[in-house]
């Protein structure tokens, strides 16, 4: 019931009032990129750990955008459309782009990560494998990888 109040609270900001909404989400977008902040610094958790699973399309962006969209910077998301997987999204160009990571069953029992992108696909063993290659090389995405914003 809580969740509903919230909700149509939301709506109702968001239509009626949209620079309320507008500084709401700002403000709670920047609480998230504190929290983030601070997991990133524990280098215990594995990265699927410190992705957060609220950010949608949008917030992504607008987190690019906030950053300044130098090529190269990226938001890595939970993958709506496809539970369990991820988005990275990269700022190319002053452009962001969405290239899913998605993930899937191994072999042996555990998750493998594939980037669905132009060029070679690869399996990587974690997160942070996909990470690092595309840091490396854009290898099929629109630039290498060059710094998480959020």
């Amino acid at each position: 019931q809580q969740q509903q109040q919230q909700h149509f609270q939301q709506q109702h900001y968001q239509h009626h009032q949209p620079q309320v909404y507008a500084a709401q989400h700002s403000q709670y977008l920047q609480q998230q990129q504190q929290q983030f902040q601070q997991q990133v610094q524990d280098p215990q958790l594995p990265l699927e750990d410190t992705v957060n699973p609220n950010f949608t399309k949008e917030d992504s962006e607008r987190l690019l955008q906030e950053a300044g969209m130098g090529n190269g910077l990226y938001v890595l998301r939970v993958s709506k459309s496809h539970p369990g997987s991820f988005v990275i999204v990269v700022a190319a160009n002053y452009t962001a782009r969405h290239y899913p990571v998605e993930r899937m069953q191994g072999a042996d029992g555990g998750y493998l990560y594939c980037c669905i992108c132009p060029g070679p696909r690869y399996a990587f063993p974690t997160l942070q494998a996909v990470v690092d290659h595309y840091s490396l090389s854009a290898d099929g995405l629109a630039t290498h990888l060059t710094g998480r914003v959020a």
